[in-house]
């Protein structure tokens, strides 16, 4: 009797991570349900039960990078007398930060 290789569950996080990772490294137009979850090692069905459709993948994929602009924002300092002008800057440098890490995001 073998043993049962242990493997990383699938969430729908990790599928998330997956694709950002993968539309990182070849554009967003290599992003298809087999590819991923070749990348993944496992069988293009498993990713329905996390992601119903290509489109809730690309929505994911979206709503992942705006989380990470939101979470990049709120790790920078505050002053507690900041006007909403700087407020907005530093949302959008934290943006840009982002953006440049995905440069394909501002074309979805």
């Amino acid at each position: 009797m073998t043993a049962k290789a242990s493997r990383t569950p699938l969430s729908r996080e990790r599928v998330l991570a997956a694709a950002v990772a993968l539309v990182d490294s070849d554009g967003i137009q290599s992003l298809t349900m087999r590819r991923l979850a070749a990348d993944l090692g496992v069988e293009a069905m498993s990713l329905y039960y996390h992601l119903p459709a290509k489109e809730a993948l690309l929505d994911g994929v979206v709503e992942t990078v705006l989380a990470e602009i939101d979470a990049a924002t709120a790790r920078l300092p505050t002053n507690g007398d900041d006007d909403w002008r700087a407020r907005i800057r530093r949302q959008f440098l934290a943006a840009r930060q982002v953006m440049l890490r995905h440069p394909w995001m501002p074309g979805c």
